[in-house]
């Protein structure tokens, strides 16, 4: 003699349950082998995930990032051959405002 033994199935929201019990008289079942139904015989493997980019794109994208990041530090920290870093040349428009920062126009002087 056998015990046959059960495995619940939990389902967090009613509406899952409504539709598989809605599914299973469609296809002439119990909601129960149903489930088992799906359940035995969902084997089909699942595809590989696809990266949107190829490795190759991947460390193409990575250089150019570098490179990008390289010629922001260059302009900022000033170096560049073509002219100062921004830091450079924000504190020499500065001095020649005479050490003042301009107003914005709808700010009044003290």
């Amino acid at each position: 003699m056998s015990v046959n033994r059960g495995r619940p199935v939990y389902c967090r929201d009613p509406a899952d349950w409504e539709r598989i019990r809605k599914r299973a008289k469609s296809v002439g079942k119990s909601t129960s082998e149903f489930v088992m139904t799906c359940g035995l015989h969902d084997d089909v493997p699942a595809p590989p995930t696809v990266l949107v980019l190829t490795a190759e794109e991947q460390w193409d994208l990575r250089r150019q990032v570098r490179e990008m990041h390289r010629r922001i530090d260059m302009l900022i920290y000033g170096m560049s051959e073509d002219g100062p870093g921004m830091f450079d040349a924000v504190e020499l428009l500065y001095r020649l405002h005479g050490g003042e920062v301009a107003l914005e126009p709808w700010e009044e002087p003290e």
